[in-house]
C-alpha cells in the first residue's frame, strides 16, 4: 500500500517501513503519525490536534492495509 502524506509532499511504500507510530511534539500541542524505515530514518505523515484523532487515523491505516487498499491518503485534522 502507498501512503500519501498529509501535506501531499511524500509518497511512502508501507511495505518498506519498520513501524508507524504516534508521537507528541515537545510543546505537547500536537500529535504526529510518524513512520520509520529499515534504515532508521523517520518522517511525519500527518499532524493532529488530539491523541484520540491520531489513534483513529492509525487504526484507519491498519484497516485499509488489511483490505489490500492500493493507496491511503492521510486525512486533514
Amino acid at each position: 500500500m502507498i501512503i500519501v502524506s498529509q501535506n501531499k509532499d511524500n509518497i511512502i511504500n508501507f511495505d518498506n517501513l519498520t513501524q508507524v507510530y504516534i508521537t507528541q511534539d515537545e510543546e505537547e500541542k500536537a500529535y504526529f503519525i510518524r513512520f520509520e524505515t529499515v534504515d532508521s530514518l523517520y518522517e511525519d505523515l500527518g499532524e493532529y490536534d488530539t491523541k484520540t484523532r491520531a489513534e483513529e487515523i492509525l487504526r484507519n491505516i491498519v484497516y485499509w492495509y488489511e483490505i489490500d487498499a492500493k493507496v491511503y491518503n492521510m486525512p486533514e485534522d
